[in-house]
């Protein structure tokens, strides 16, 4: 197994944990996270596991340590499966 095949599996793990808590609490909507603009494998995966882009925040990143400083805002709704 490749080391991104097991980053892939270990994170869809976590992942998984964490929305199956959320499910557990009727207070938690959704879920949102954000990602940078340029993080095409984190895009792929969180795509891969039902959220999608809501917005694009420019200059999300203020200490100006990774260009460009914007992120992605996403999204999944709690009742929307993985």
């Amino acid at each position: 197994m490749t080391n991104s095949v097991y980053v892939f599996i270990l994170g869809s793990l976590l992942l998984s944990r964490i929305l199956s808590a959320c499910e557990k609490d009727d207070s938690i909507q959704h879920v949102c996270l954000h990602v940078h603009v340029l993080n095409a494998a984190a895009l792929s995966f969180y795509r891969k596991h039902g959220f999608k882009i809501e917005k694009k925040v420019y200059n999300y990143y203020e200490r100006n340590i990774v260009e460009p400083p914007d992120a992605y805002l996403l999204k999944k709704a709690r009742n929307e499966s993985i």
